[in-house]
């Protein structure tokens, strides 16, 4: 619906609430609706929406919200995005996002949190 609304109806309120119903209704904002707080919501809703966002809507916290989604989101992050505080949050959130990770992002405490991951049991029986 608010892909038929003007950009006067779309309100921060309006589209906070349309990208948390649906993240992808987010394709349907302005960059300049597409604010903080909505790129938040709309990963929250769905990880994947990172990609969709340019680098200075990938804030530190959206990239962080993303990869808490989901794991594997973490691919489409640039080098200086994942910090690891964020490879950790990806590889609980999904233990084989550790595929993406380069050998030097791979630090004990980030392979440590993919051995605790809900899907850990997979990563040594593949």
């Amino acid at each position: 619906a608010v892909m038929y609304m003007s950009a006067k109806e779309q309100t921060e309120a309006v589209c906070l609430a349309a990208v948390e119903r649906e993240g992808h209704a987010i394709r349907h904002l302005s960059a300049a609706q597409r604010t903080e707080a909505v790129c938040l919501a709309a990963v929250r809703r769905d990880g994947f929406i990172v990609e969709r966002l340019t680098r200075e809507q990938q804030t530190a916290a959206v990239c962080l919200a993303a990869v808490e989604r989901y794991g594997d989101a973490i691919k489409y992050l640039t080098p200086e995005q994942r910090t690891e505080v964020v490879c950790i949050a990806a590889v609980r959130q999904r233990g084989d996002a550790i595929e993406y990770l380069t050998p030097e992002q791979r630090t004990e405490a980030v392979c440590l949190a993919a051995t605790e991951a809900a899907d850990a049991v997979q990563l040594f029986w593949a």
